[in-house]
């Protein structure tokens, strides 16, 4: 055994050493809101199906395809033999179709050699039986054998790959549990990590209060894993096997680390790092690696629990997704799903199918709660081994996609939907910063009370679960954090059963309410020093300062029996657990217990410190009705409002969007505002229902904030664009016809650029865009800051009356002959002459994701008119201050329908602008159109402002319109 490395490891684990994991919200651009994701097993399947399956995955809207987690064997058949050859065309077909590479390392499954050649890699579990190989999770990450194997291959990968721009971040391991490892590489391990926690044996055994049942160690030699399979559950010392939890965790953070710090020296610092934690981790820590950039999580909501109604069976366990949002940020500060069922999966109680709309469900509860990436496992359903019954969102003909699929697919083109409303910068609602909560949870304090629950009614786990509920149900944004964060952030701060404390924590939560905070504490907390001993006091004593009052004994009852409660005239029933309190002098007892011997007892206080206040319910009901009606009077008292919403209905508010899902079985109509858009859903949610709706800017506000100062004038130390007056002739006219176009500074034929076509107004020519308004010199500057790349502009005559011979404007109003030379005749120059002129003889992306048209006043009307109709040439389509010749609302064509197809322009338009000022005489033509595409939930930015029918209005628009196109 070599001693000395795991000796490293150890005093790695006990320093806590930072690596500088980088910024996390750096790798997600805050426009695209999330990214999506699917599992794919190449080495499942033949390789005549790869490109198949790449393509298939490409079209279904999957923006990057997850790899390699379980493929050790394949990439190192023979030891120190490595085959990445395969997984370069898989790489490459990727690049292909156009989708970026999350890239694992394999460490989870190891390849048959190593337990052949070196049994001592793998775990012993609690009977002292080595693992064996076939399955998932059974290396034993402490031993030198095991960790030269993996950081060989991790060196290997991360060389092959870490500089291939398609791959964006990578993933190490596979769902982290720091396994128990009873192998003597393990125990070896372990004692070093005691001797270095405390130094000498003496303390170790004070610690460990080995006096007891004498467990006294003479040295570290003598110690062993506590072993609860045999010595019984009851023999156990709770506060040994407390260090061995934590020494797990430590070890397995530290394998994280140790595999991250070999990667950052091998790859680029703009792929990320992380790892997928189970929703439900009750052994690996997240907060115990320094190294990842993020963590995130696997989510299984539904396994056969039967959850809300009598279709909670179908929907899952609104539970899983809840908790495991919040506490995976405390990582990074973002999180995302890395994992989540498509469908049935193969380990359940049992395996029911999914009610309609539940997979889009959950994805959009992950999306709602902040996530940056949701992904699935898997792509295709497996048609052999351990997990063949597992759905995936494809079927098991490898072609079809599976219901799941489906759903996932209307999510990822939703989210294509929402993208186009994102406006960066928008602040949360003052209502929802008023009710900001924190719970304060870590992983020690669940450890140490479930193995001493005392009721076999303590649910562990779901009681800090149960107060995020609440608040949740109140609308409140809620975090869930550790100990250590920064507590002046939140108006709430709930502390529910926190039994290890000490002096400075506690002095912490008293600044906090000082200070003006609103504290919520709750029964089992600060029973114990932070070894999990009793205070050598009166029961919780080091509380008692900050609740004011002492806990001077604590009840719990038999399932059948019902304590009884009042709290102002309304009685509450418990059987859980009862702290009964003596209140001091200056604390206000909020309920009292109203039968058993001990009836008139304080069962919640409150305590005023400073500015602010601290309240303490010493009890734990089953319905939660008492601890709901106890935090929204202090919600209320502190000015914030509370929502009713009922159990199993959640409402996020994110990048400015409101999103509601419903896990329970019964409908519930949501309250929107009346000026609010609804984007997706219905106001009525059905069970799995989502509803996305915005309560941004009102059709009378100003979207954006005015353009600098001198963003349209003309600067000496900016390089300057090309103005040509060209002439084409006419096939559609018969007319030789003159227009403008610009070319921008450093044009050259070998680069292909985008194009936007800019139309005039009424009584005017093709030189308003750049006499009257100054298009030229705004994209000179815009390109010159780095604001948008460059392009070619094309200004036409939008008159077909308008030739070489006859350039009279003015007197050519159009009003004469009812605007005819604006009409289809000019549509048909447009589509049929002047765009493919353009892209004959100039350099230019000749496709509609690179082609925009807008226009100013009668062009405005003119650009809309075109391009909605013709959205197999135009992407982009902006009207400015837009005329009566609107369709359908400008007051000339009534009849003719402003958007033809709703839901070919939701798929295809990639940005639909309308702009208008409030001073303008023909602002209720914008209004109209504007009001009308929100009715239809078709995506769109409306740009209010507060000036006229002027150039100002044209400059600035044009101004912000060029940066929302042709985006990178």
């Amino acid at each position: 055994m070599n001693k000395h490395i795991i000796l490293v490891l150890i005093t790695i684990l006990i320093s806590g050493w930072k690596a500088g994991a980088q910024q996390a919200d750096q790798f997600f651009p805050a426009e695209n809101l999330v990214t999506t994701g699917i599992y794919y097993y190449p080495e499942h399947w033949n390789e005549n199906q790869w490109e198949r399956d790449i393509k298939k995955i490409a079209d279904m809207g999957f923006e990057f395809v997850h790899l390699a987690e379980f493929a050790w064997f394949r990439m190192e058949p023979t030891e120190g033999k490595f085959d990445f050859e395969w997984l370069d065309k898989v790489v490459s077909l990727c690049a292909k179709y156009n989708l970026k590479v999350l890239m694992c390392t394999p460490s989870a499954t190891t390849p048959a050699w190593m337990r052949t050649n070196y049994p001592e890699t793998f775990v012993m579990d609690g009977h002292y039986i080595r693992g064996e190989q076939g399955t998932r999770g059974l290396g034993s990450i402490v031993n030198p054998v095991y960790r030269k194997f993996v950081k060989n291959i991790v060196t290997e990968i991360g060389k092959r790959y870490g500089a291939n721009k398609n791959v964006v971040g990578w993933q190490l391991d596979n769902e982290p549990d720091a396994k128990p490892d009873y192998s003597p590489s393990s125990q070896d391990a372990f004692r070093q990590w005691l001797q270095l926690k405390y130094t000498t044996v003496e303390a170790l055994n004070i610690a460990w209060g080995t006096a007891f049942w004498s467990q006294w160690y003479n040295s570290f030699d003598q110690v062993i894993i506590p072993n609860t399979n045999l010595v019984g559950w009851w023999g156990n010392n709770p506060h040994a096997l407390l260090d061995f939890k934590r020494y797990c965790a430590d070890a397995q953070g530290a394998f994280l680390d140790f595999q991250a710090g070999i990667l950052r020296e091998n790859i680029s610092k703009d792929q990320y790092i992380t790892t997928n934690y189970t929703a439900v981790s009750t052994g690996a820590d997240p907060r115990r690696t320094n190294k990842l950039d993020f963590a995130t999580y696997t989510a299984y909501p539904n396994g056969g629990t039967n959850n809300i109604g009598d279709l909670g069976f179908r929907l899952g366990n609104s539970k899983v997704i809840l908790f495991a949002a919040e506490y995976y940020k405390s990582v990074g500060g973002i999180s995302g799903v890395m994992e989540i069922q498509p469908g049935p999966v193969n380990w359940g109680s049992y395996n029911p199918l999914l009610l309609p709309g539940t997979v889009r469900m959950w994805l959009y509860h992950t999306f709602a709660a902040g996530g940056q990436l949701a992904s699935s496992y898997r792509f295709r359903q497996v048609n052999y081994s351990a997990e063949q019954y597992h759905a995936g969102v494809i079927e098991t003909d490898g072609v079809t996609p599976s219901a799941g699929g489906e759903e996932y697919m209307q999510f990822m083109k939703e989210i294509k939907i929402l993208r186009k409303q994102y406006k960066p910068g928008t602040a949360m609602p003052e209502k929802l910063a008023a009710r900001s909560t924190a719970i304060v949870w870590n992983l020690e304090n669940y450890w140490t009370i479930d193995r001493q629950k005392q009721t076999w009614q303590w649910d562990t786990w779901n009681y800090p679960v149960k107060f995020l509920e609440i608040a949740k149900s109140f609308g409140a944004p809620v975090d869930v954090i550790p100990e250590t964060a920064d507590l002046s952030k939140y108006k709430f701060v709930v502390v529910p059963a926190y039994e290890m404390v000490d002096s400075v924590l506690i002095k912490k939560w008293q600044d906090y309410a000082a200070k003006g905070g609103h504290l919520i504490i709750t029964c089992r907390t600060g029973t114990k020093d932070r070894m999990g001993h009793f205070w050598e006091t009166g029961w919780a004593e080091p509380m008692s300062g900050l609740i004011g009052a002492r806990v001077k004994a604590t009840d719990m009852l038999s399932n059948s029996a019902k304590g009884d409660i009042l709290m102002k005239s309304t009685y509450y029933s418990w059987n859980n657990w009862a702290d009964l309190l003596a209140p001091d002098k200056n604390t206000t007892p909020l309920a009292i217990y109203d039968n058993q011997f001990y009836r008139g007892k304080a069962a919640v206080v409150k305590h005023k410190i400073g500015k602010g206040n601290v309240t303490y319910i010493g009890v734990d009901t089953d319905d939660s009705k008492l601890e709901s009606d106890i935090l929204q009077e202090i919600y209320n008292e502190a000015g914030a409002t509370t929502e009713h919403f009922p159990p199993g209905v959640y409402v996020y508010w994110r990048d400015g969007f409101y999103v509601a899902v419903n896990y329970s079985s019964d409908n519930y109509e949501m309250k929107v505002p009346g000026q609010a858009s609804i984007l997706i859903g219905e106001k009525v949610l059905k069970p799995a229902g989502v509803l996305v709706w915005s309560e941004q800017n009102p059709d009378t506000v100003s979207t954006f904030p005015n353009p600098p100062a001198g963003f349209n004038v003309q600067h000496n130390n900016v390089p300057h664009g090309k103005l040509t007056a060209v002439q084409y002739h006419s096939t559609t006219l018969g007319k030789l016809r003159e227009m403008n176009v610009y070319t921008p500074p450093g044009y050259s034929a070998g680069r292909k650029y985008p194009v936007l076509y800019l139309l005039h107004g009424l009584g005017e020519d093709y030189r308003q865009w750049t006499e009257w308004c100054q298009a030229d010199n705004i994209i000179d500057n815009l390109v010159a800051a780095g604001k948008i790349q460059p392009v070619i502009m094309v200004f036409p005559n939008c008159d077909t009356r308008l030739t070489v011979t006859d350039t009279a404007r003015a007197s050519r109003s159009g009003r004469a002959d009812g605007f005819e030379g604006y009409g289809k005749p000019f549509e048909e120059d447009l589509l049929k002459d002047i765009i493919p002129y353009i892209d004959t003889h100039y350099s230019t992306i000749s496709d509609a994701k690179h082609r925009a048209l807008a226009g100013l006043s009668m062009g405005g009307g003119q650009s809309l008119n075109i391009g909605l109709h013709h959205l197999e040439t135009f992407a982009y389509i902006g009207g400015f201050s837009s005329a009566p010749n609107t369709n359908q609302f400008g007051g000339m064509y009534t009849d003719v329908q402003f958007v033809p197809d709703i839901n070919t322009t939701r798929e295809k338009l990639k940005l639909l602008w309308l702009g208008c000022g409030t001073q303008d005489g023909l602002f209720r033509i914008s209004e109209k159109a504007h009001q009308y595409l929100e009715e239809a939930r078709i995506p769109h930015i409306w740009n209010v402002d507060a000036n006229g029918h002027d150039n100002t209005e044209w400059d600035n628009n044009l101004y912000l319109f060029s940066q929302h196109i042709f985006k990178r």
